[in-house]
């Protein structure tokens, strides 16, 4: 391993435990760990692990917030660990790009990227007519309270 400023790392993880899996509509052994990261990975990047809050005395601690030595509870074939337990299905690419698809449409509506792939012409661009309608310097920003009202569920 080289670098030029750049942190790096490398591990070896040898795990003997084995499930089975499904890929590409196959069922394989695969080795537990390096499915379940995958597995968590996924749910992660498609949103689909709820808020981890620990605000409150009232609050869940799960065993995800644990350190070690306390194990993960197995989440192997809850409701979402099914939704992404074949990296090579259909219906897997299908969340991923219908996720992504979404993110971007919100993203863009709330912070219009310039360049973007949706504009089609230069009458895109021009936005005299909206920006017209500003006045002042302030603005409301409805992004945060839409987190702290949706983050407590």
């Amino acid at each position: 391993m080289q670098g030029d400023g750049d942190s790096e790392i490398a591990l070896v993880v040898e795990d003997d435990d084995l499930i089975d899996c499904t890929m590409d509509g196959q069922t394989y052994p695969v080795a537990r760990f390096a499915a379940t990261l995958r597995r968590a990975l996924f749910k992660e990047h498609l949103g689909l692990i709820p808020p981890q809050n620990c605000e409150g005395p009232g609050e869940q601690v799960t065993s995800f917030m644990r350190c070690a030595p306390v194990p993960n509870e197995d989440q192997t074939g809850d409701h979402y660990d099914r939704l992404v337990a074949d990296p090579l299905a259909d219906s897997t690419l299908q969340l991923w790009n219908d996720t992504a698809r979404k993110n971007r449409e919100v993203f863009t509506e709330l912070f219009r990227p310039v360049p973007t792939n949706l504009v089609r012409d230069w009458k895109a661009y021009d936005v005299s007519s909206i920006t017209q309608q500003a006045r002042g310097l302030i603005v409301w920003c409805l992004l945060v309270t839409t987190f702290r009202t949706t983050s407590r569920r």
